[in-house]
């Protein structure tokens, strides 16, 4: 890893759990309201837009090492600068990896329960379930090599 991807990493980190927690939510929501599920737990979720982070940063983490340790390519700088390769490598892994995250039902219970929500009975689950299927995702996407084709350019 290189220091302008950790810079990258630690800027859009906050960001980016915001986004898998608003988009966790609206999963599980859309998935409760399909069952005729509404409990306390879902009208708290409805209701409220903070949520503790630990959890959810111990998670996005396992995401970013993931990426660290797979994809992160430093010598693919000869294709286009190595700031905008880096760039854009690391924000469509990230953007791809969250919508094959957030379609997995028990990733989204898992983080939601680790921002502190849902039933706590197995709080202490949570986090350990979100990380094994992070660990076993399949990633089935292309993380293009290839320097994206600027509109101006012919």
């Amino acid at each position: 890893m290189n220091d302008y991807l950790k810079s990258i990493q630690d800027d859009y980190r906050l960001e980016k759990i915001r986004i898998l927690f608003h988009e966790c939510k609206k999963h599980y929501l859309k998935s409760a309201e399909l069952v005729g599920k509404y409990n306390e737990h879902i009208k708290y979720l409805k209701e409220k837009e903070r949520f503790y982070t630990d959890g959810p940063l111990r998670i996005m983490k396992a995401i970013e090492d993931r990426y660290n340790k797979e994809y992160c390519d430093d010598q693919m700088q000869i294709f286009e600068p190595f700031e905008k390769m880096t760039d854009r490598r690391w924000h469509s892994f990230i953007w791809n990896t969250g919508q094959a995250l957030i379609m997995d039902n028990s990733f989204c219970r898992s983080f939601l329960r680790s921002a502190g929500f849902l039933d706590q009975n197995d709080i202490e689950l949570a986090i350990p379930t979100a990380l094994q299927i992070i660990k076993d995702l399949e990633l089935r996407w292309y993380v293009s090599d290839e320097p994206k084709r600027e509109d101006n350019e012919n």
